[in-house]
């Protein structure tokens, strides 16, 4: 998920994500959690998920590769569920 620059700190974040997990299909089992990933430098985006009730459950070195750069650039990810 992204949000512009202009709309932060006005909540569209949290409630992009509310309704996401409010939203979830009926065929979706219930008593399954909603996963997600975040880079893990990404603070604010951690702090979000975290207060929504998502706990991290493992982190993955080198998820995301960057090529932009010579030589390339690795981040590590973050794997977070939230039990409803």
């Amino acid at each position: 998920m992204f949000v512009d620059e202009k709309f932060r700190g006005q909540g569209v974040a949290r409630r992009l994500v509310e309704l996401a997990i409010a939203q979830r299909p009926r065929s979706i089992r219930r008593d399954l959690p909603v996963s997600l990933s975040v880079e893990s430098k990404n603070a604010s985006a951690r702090s979000l998920y975290e207060t929504l009730g998502f706990e991290t459950w493992g982190t993955e070195p080198r998820a995301m590769k960057s090529a932009s750069g010579k030589p390339p650039t690795y981040d590590t990810e973050d794997h977070m569920a939230l039990l409803l």
